[in-house]
C-alpha cells in the first residue's frame, strides 16, 4: 500500500516537473539583446522566466503573478505581463512583469540588467504600489500617501490631522536604481495651510528622503495654482 502511494507521488512529481516545476506552462519564447527568454506561467501572468544566451542558461528570475480579473490570452498583444525593456536608460536590458492589473494597485517586479549578464530584483520597487515609467527620462515614479490622525472627527469638531502626498523619484545612481528625490504636498488640518514640498535624498541615510524647498499656502492660493484640495479625512 505505502509502496503503490510513493509510486503514485512520484509519478505526480514526475508530471508536475515536466510542466516548470510549479512554474506553469510555457507561454512563449523570446529574444532582445543577445538574451533567450523562455517564459512560463498562467492566464494570470508569468511565474517564471529562464534566461540563456548563446545556448547556455544563466537563471531563472521568479515572480509571483496574482489572480487577474481580466485573465490574458495568448495572442492579445500583453505578453502576459511581460516588459522587456531598458527602462533605466543605462544600457542593460531590464526584465519586468505585472503581477497585478487592479487599477490604482498595479504591481510590478523589477530585474534590472547588469553589465555581467545578471539580472538583479529590486526590492523596493517590486514591493510598490502602482509604480509608473517616465516618458524616456528613465526614471521610475512611486506615488505615495499618508494620514497622521491627531483626533477623529465628532459631531461637534472636524478631524485633525496631516496628510502627506509624496512622489518618490528613482533612477539609476552608482549603486544601482536608486531614490535620487520626490516632490509632495502636505496639509495641516489644524492650520488649513498646504505646503508644497521638493525634498532631496539625505547623505547620512541612502533611500531616505529630506525637504529641501517647502512653499506654504492657503487653500485659495493652492486651487490658484491648477491644484485640488484634499478631500477632508472622515468625511
Amino acid at each position: 500500500m505505502f509502496r503503490r502511494i510513493i509510486l503514485i507521488l512520484t509519478a505526480a512529481a514526475i508530471a508536475f516537473c515536466a510542466c516548470g516545476c510549479g512554474s506553469g506552462r510555457l507561454l512563449f519564447e523570446t529574444s532582445a539583446d543577445g538574451f533567450d527568454f523562455a517564459v512560463y506561467g498562467s492566464e494570470d501572468g508569468v511565474h517564471k522566466v529562464t534566461v540563456s544566451k548563446d545556448g547556455k542558461k544563466l537563471e531563472d528570475l521568479h515572480f509571483s503573478a496574482r489572480r487577474q480579473g481580466q485573465p490574458y490570452q495568448d495572442g492579445d498583444g500583453q505578453n502576459f505581463g511581460l516588459f522587456l525593456t531598458d527602462a533605466d536608460l543605462d544600457g542593460n536590458l531590464d526584465v519586468i512583469v505585472q503581477t497585478s492589473r487592479t487599477a490604482g494597485s498595479e504591481k510590478y517586479i523589477f530585474y534590472f540588467g547588469t553589465n555581467k549578464d545578471k539580472f538583479e530584483k529590486h526590492e523596493e520597487l517590486s514591493s510598490a504600489t502602482a509604480p509608473r515609467f517616465g516618458d524616456g527620462d528613465g526614471k521610475i515614479y512611486v506615488e505615495e500617501r499618508k494620514i497622521d490622525v491627531f483626533s477623529e472627527k465628532t459631531e461637534h469638531d472636524p478631524a485633525m490631522y496631516t496628510e502627506y502626498r509624496t512622489l518618490k523619484i528613482y533612477s539609476r545612481g552608482e549603486t544601482g536604481v536608486v531614490l535620487s528625490g520626490g516632490e509632495g504636498t502636505v496639509y495641516y488640518s489644524e492650520e488649513d495651510i498646504y505646503c508644497l514640498v521638493t525634498y532631496v535624498t539625505d547623505e547620512n541615510e541612502p533611500g531616505t528622503l529630506i525637504p529641501d524647498e517647502e512653499k506654504w499656502l492657503d487653500p485659495s492660493k493652492y486651487e490658484a495654482l491648477g491644484y485640488e484640495l484634499f478631500p477632508p479625512y472622515g468625511d
